[in-house]
């Protein structure tokens, strides 16, 4: 798994970020300053819905294709501390077996 990339500008940051579906890097453009309110709350995340542009059509079991999200989640100075992708509305907890995060 490559390494998450982030490059730092006067209003925003670009972000490059690993896909475990697609398994490339999804590149983003986030404001910084959507990002320092989202840090008002305590932590800041995003999410980024998107598709594979090219899924394997060889791969009966590759659903790279279908829509489906990524979580990022960015500290204070705009590093990027993790990422999740997942399909549908929320990353699934092992832990509990349904969908949701653990706090």
């Amino acid at each position: 798994m490559p390494i998450n990339k982030v490059k730092k500008y006067f209003k925003l940051i670009e972000a490059w970020v690993w896909c475990d579906i697609c398994q490339e890097m999804v590149p983003l453009k986030i404001d910084k300053e959507e990002i320092h309110n989202g840090l008002q709350t305590g932590i800041y995340t995003k999410r980024y819905p998107h598709s594979h542009s090219k899924p394997d059509p060889d791969n009966p079991d590759d659903r790279s294709g279908e829509e489906h999200n990524i979580h990022i989640y960015i500290n204070d100075k705009y590093e990027i501390t993790g990422a999740k992708a997942f399909f549908g509305e929320a990353p699934a907890t092992e832990a509990y077996g349904g969908v949701g995060a653990r706090i």
